[in-house]
């Protein structure tokens, strides 16, 4: 099992002028799972600029619930893209909102395979997020035409 690491979480990205990037993603099935703990670690972490953090990837990160979403909504603010497919069973509307309400700016969600995910979500990605470009939901069990 691959042990669960700080460095391999945090990425500047350069390329868009200092940003950074938080990438729990779990890729591997030998990863060391990622929890809503580790979450909370990281964002709690001395020296980390929040200003700078516009996109987190949570993808197949199985643990995390919605109180990692909720950290992540109370403490980051310039979220450009959120990516949470595959955590399945554990994120719901309530997450997902959150996030919405506290990141005006967000263009990207992707939530596929979050069967907890409702439809309902939709008014508040109209509400919350006009400048939202790209939504990914496939395989929540549901479809909006």
């Amino acid at each position: 099992m691959v042990k669960w690491s700080i460095g391999k979480v945090i990425r500047q990205d350069y390329e868009r002028k200092g940003t950074i990037e938080l990438d729990f993603n779990q890729q591997q099935p030998f990863d060391s799972p990622t929890t809503d703990d580790n979450v909370r670690q990281i964002i709690n972490k001395d020296g980390l600029d929040l200003n700078k953090v516009t996109s987190i990837n949570l993808d197949n990160c199985e643990l995390i619930t919605d109180e990692a979403l909720k950290i992540i909504a109370q403490k980051c603010s310039r979220l450009k893209e959120l990516y949470v497919n595959g955590c399945a069973n554990n994120v719901t509307d309530e997450g997902i909102r959150s996030i919405l309400m506290s990141n005006p700016n967000l263009k990207v969600l992707d939530f596929m395979y979050c069967k907890k995910v409702t439809v309902d979500i939709i008014n508040a990605i109209i509400t919350h997020t006009p400048n939202m470009t790209g939504i990914d939901a496939y395989g929540v069990g549901w479809s909006v035409i």
